[in-house]
C-alpha cells in the first residue's frame, strides 16, 4: 500500500510467481511513475471493489469475528494518525491502563506482606493481543527484531477508514483532524486526538465539551496545543509537539492536577518544564519522557505505582532550571540528579519499579540492591561507574534485560567492572538479553578474555550481543555452547576458532560473527543451525563454506569482505547452493577505492557464483517461483585483517583472586550511567522498502 519508489515494486515483482497459480499482488500509490510500472487492469479492479463497499464487508466480517476486547483494542488505534509506526510497547501500556484488560491499569507485584504476585501479568496477555491482530492481518508489521518479533506496526488506510468510521458510530474516539472539520460535535467526548500534523493556526473547537475526556494525544505545532486546564480527568495524555524555535520553553505544570492519570509521554523537539510537585499523581505508572527538560520534580520518587520510568533527555539547559526548591538543585541539572533521588529513596518508595531507562551523564548511587523488582536497565557505563554498582547489580534476581555500554578506551576501572560483571552473571537466573555496546571508535578496539571465563552463565539468556564496535572477545567462550535457549549473537572474535561450539545453542535464530584476522583455512559449516534464519559473516577474507545441510532454514545471508583478499578463497566454493531456503543475499565488499575494472569484475563473479545451480534458481525456471535476491555493494575496507596491525587495548583475565577483588575507592565512587531507549524512526521512503523487505523475510 502507498508505494513511493519504482524500486520497491521491482523488488516485490521478483517474489510473484508468474503462473496461473491467481497469485497477486496490488499496489496502491501516489506516485504516476510507480503506478505506470504496475497493472492497470488489476488496479482499475482494486479501484471499483473498494469503491462497490466490497472491501469494506471484508473487513467488517473480520472486525465482527473478533472478541471485544480486541475490538476495543483495534478501535483505539484511531487515536493515531495514518501511517504512524506504532511500538508494540507503547501500545500495550496505553491499552492496559486505558483499561482494555478488565483492570484498569492493575500491575501485580510482590507485597510487603510477602505474597507472591507475577509482575506484568497484564502487559503480556495485552501483548498477545497485538501479535493477534498482526496475525490476522488487521494490522502491518512495521519492524521486526532479528528473532522474527514484531515490534512496531502500522495501519492500512483501508482498515484506518474502517476503525475511524466504527469509532464514531460508537461514540469510542473523537478525532480533530486539520483541515477537516467534525460536522456535529458529540455530547460527551471521552478519548480524543488532535491530529493537527503541520498546522500553525489549527484549533480544537471551542465548543467541544472536554471536562469528561480521559485519554488525549496531541500531535503537532506547540502554539496549536490547547490549554490542559480543562482536562481534570485524565488518565492517558500522549504530546507529540515540535516547534521550530529552540528557545522556546513550554510550561506543562498542570499536569501536576491530573490526579487520575495512569499514562504520560511527550514527544518534543523543545524545552518542557515538568510541575514542580507531582507526588499528586498517585495512580502514574509510565512517566516516558522525551525532550530536553528544564527540571526533574524532586518528589518524582514518592510515585508509588510508577513501573516504567523512560527519561530521555540529551540535554538540559541551567538557564532554564528554576531555584525553587520543589525542583532538584541546580547542581543536578541533568539527569544525575533525578538518579540520585531515586537511588536514595528505592527502599522506601519505588523498589517496584520495572523498568529503569535513564539517558545523560548520571550518577547512579544508593541502595540499587534494594530495587528487587527491577527487570529492565539500560545503559550503565562500565567506563565510567564503580564496581560497588555493577556488584549490586548481583541481588537484582529479577533482572531479564540489562544493557550496557563501554567507551573503546581500557582502563583499571573498566577491567575492574568487567571481571565484577563475570563474577556475577550467574546469578542472573531469569536474564533473557545481555547487551554491551558503545559508540565506534578510531583509537581501537577492547580486546578481552574475561569473559572467556564465566565459571556458571546465564542459562535462560536469550539474546547475548557485544557490539564489534568497541568489543573484540580472543575467540568463541565454550560457556556460549550451554545457552540451549540462546536466539540472537552478536559477537567479535580475533580468531575463528572452533566456531562448532555454536552448533550446541539449538535455539539460534540469527548470528552476526565478526572475524578480525585472516584464518589459516576456511570456516566449514556442514551440519546444525537447525533453526537459524539470520546469518551474517564479517571477515577480511571470504573464507566461509556450506555443506549439505548447513543451515537447513537461513532465509537470509549477509557477507562482508575486502576485495583485495578475493583470490585466498575462490567465491564458487561457498557452497550458497546448499542453503536451500535462501531468500535474500547482501554482500558488502571492501575497497572502494579499487579500481573500477576490479571491482565490477568482482561483482560479476560474485552474482555468477550465487546464482549458478542454486536450487531456488531451478524453481523459480520450473515452478514459477521467485529466485534469491542478490544485493553486492562497494564499501570502504571491511577490516584489516593483519594481527599485528589491529589497534586494541589488550584486556586480560588476570588470577582468580583479582577477578573478585575491588578497589576501595570504586566503593566510595559517585559515577555515571548512561541510557537510551530511543527508536529512531526511518523516513517513509526507507520505511517503505525496509518494510517490505521485512515482510518477505517474517514468514516462517
Amino acid at each position: 500500500d502507498d508505494l513511493w519508489d519504482t524500486s520497491v515494486w521491482d523488488v516485490i515483482k521478483r517474489a510473484i510467481p508468474e503462473g496461473n497459480c491467481c497469485s497477486r499482488v496490488i499496489p496502491t500509490t501516489q506516485i504516476e511513475d510507480v503506478a505506470l510500472a504496475c497493472c492497470e487492469d488489476q488496479s482499475g479492479q482494486l479501484f471499483l471493489c473498494s469503491s462497490s463497499g466490497r472491501l469494506k464487508k471484508d473487513i467488517n466480517q473480520v472486525f465482527n469475528d473478533l472478541s471485544p476486547q480486541l475490538k476495543t483494542c483495534l478501535l483505539y488505534l484511531n487515536m493515531y494518525t495514518e501511517d504512524y509506526v506504532i511500538r508494540k510497547v507503547d501500545l500495550v501500556r496505553q491499552w492496559l491502563n486505558e483499561g482494555y484488560l478488565g483492570v484498569e491499569g492493575t500491575s501485580s507485584r510482590q507485597t510487603q506482606q510477602g505474597n507472591t504476585v507475577e509482575v506484568g501479568g497484564l502487559e503480556e496477555v495485552a501483548g498477545r493481543y497485538f501479535d493477534e491482530l498482526v496475525y490476522k492481518k488487521i494490522i502491518q508489521p512495521a519492524n521486526f527484531d532479528n528473532n522474527g518479533k514484531v515490534l512496531s506496526c502500522t495501519v492500512n488506510h483501508n482498515v484506518m477508514d474502517f476503525i475511524t468510521q466504527k469509532s464514531m458510530e460508537e461514540d469510542f474516539i473523537t478525532v480533530v483532524d486539520y483541515p477537516e472539520t467534525i460536522a456535529d460535535l458529540p455530547d460527551r467526548v471521552r478519548r480524543l486526538s488532535i491530529k493537527f500534523g503541520g498546522a500553525k493556526s489549527a484549533q480544537v473547537p471551542r465548543n467541544m465539551k472536554v471536562s469528561q475526556v480521559r485519554s488525549l494525544m496531541f500531535s503537532g505545532f506547540f502554539k496549536c496545543l490547547p490549554s490542559l486546564e480543562d482536562y481534570w480527568v485524565l488518565r492517558v495524555l500522549i504530546l507529540d509537539i515540535w516547534s521550530d524555535q529552540d528557545e522556546e520553553i513550554l510550561d506543562l505544570g498542570i499536569i501536576g492536577e491530573m490526579f487520575q492519570l495512569r499514562y504520560l509521554k511527550i514527544e518534543c523537539n523543545m524545552t518542557i518544564r515538568l510541575p514542580a510537585v507531582i507526588r499528586q499523581l498517585k495512580y502514574l505508572q509510565t512517566l516516558d519522557v522525551a525532550a530536553k527538560v528544564a527540571a526533574f520534580p524532586q518528589d518524582i520518587c514518592c510515585l508509588k505505582e510508577l513501573r516504567h520510568l523512560h527519561i530521555q533527555s540529551d540535554s538540559c539547559s541551567r538557564n532554564n532550571i528554576m531555584s525553587d526548591s520543589h525542583f532538584l538543585p541546580v547542581s543536578h541539572f541533568s539527569a544525575e540528579g533525578l538518579i540520585h533521588q531515586i537511588a536514595n529513596n528505592i527502599t522506601s518508595n519505588i523498589a517496584h519499579l520495572i523498568h529503569l531507562s535513564l539517558y545523560g551523564e548520571a550518577a547512579l548511587v544508593g541502595q540499587i540492591a534494594d530495587m528487587t523488582s527491577l527487570q529492565s536497565l539500560g545503559k550503565l557505563n562500565l567506563s565510567t561507574c564503580s564496581s560497588y554498582n555493577v556488584s549490586e547489580l548481583g541481588y537484582l534476581t529479577n533482572m531479564q534485560d540489562l544493557h550496557l555500554t563501554t567507551s573503546a578506551v581500557s582502563s583499571s576501572r573498566l577491567v575492574g567492572n568487567i571481571k565484577c560483571l563475570a563474577s556475577i552473571l550467574a546469578k542472573f537466573s531469569n536474564l533473557r538479553s545481555l547487551i554491551i555496546d558503545g559508540e565506534d571508535s578510531s583509537n581501537g578496539k577492547i580486546i578481552s578474555d574475561i569473559l572467556i571465563h564465566v565459571p556458571s552463565p546465564p542459562v535462560n539468556l536469550e539474546r547475548f550481543e557485544l557490539s564489534p564496535n568497541v568489543f573484540i572477545m580472543p575467540r568463541l567462550p565454550e560457556w556460549i555452547g550451554y545457552l540451549r535457549k540462546l536466539r540472537t549473537l552478536n559477537i567479535a572474535i580475533r580468531e575463528s576458532g572452533d566456531v562448532g561450539i555454536l552448533k550446541q545453542c539449538t535455539s539460534l535464530a540469527a548470528i552476526s560473527l565478526h572475524v578480525w584476522t585472516t584464518p589459516t583455512q576456511r570456516i566449514i559449516f556442514n551440519e546444525g543451525f537447525q533453526a537459524l534464519k539470520y546469518f551474517k559473516f564479517t571477515c577480511p577474507t571470504l573464507c566461509v563454506q556450506f555443506m549439505a545441510g548447513a543451515m537447513p532454514r537461513v532465509q537470509t545471508l549477509k557477507l562482508s569482505f575486502n576485495v583485495d583478499k578475493m583470490q585466498q578463497y575462490w567465491p564458487e566454493n561457498i557452497g550458497t547452493r546448499n542453503l536451500v531456503c535462501l531468500k535474500v543475499i547482501s554482500v558488502k565488499i571492501g575497497g572502494a577505492s579499487t579500481d573500477q575494472a576490479s571491482t565490477e569484475a568482482a561483482k560479476r563473479r560474485l552474482m555468477e557464483a550465487f546464482g549458478r545451480d542454486h536450487p531456488r534458481l531451478r524453481c523459480a525456471k520450473e515452478n514459477h517461483q521467485h529466485p534469491p535476491v542478490i544485493n553486492i555493494k562497494m564499501v570502504d575496507w571491511i577490516i584489516n585483517g593483519d594481527k599485528k596491525q589491529i589497534s586494541a587495548d589488550v584486556i586480560t583475565s588476570g588470577s582468580p583472586d583479582e577477578q573478585h577483588k575491588m578497589e576501595e575507592t570504586d566503593i566510595m565512587d559517585i559515577d555515571r550511567i548512561a541510557d537510551c531507549r530511543l527508536e529512531t524512526v526511518p523516513s517513509k521512503r526507507q520505511n517503505k522498502f525496509e518494510r517490505v523487505v521485512d515482510l518477505l523475510l517474517s514468514e516462517s
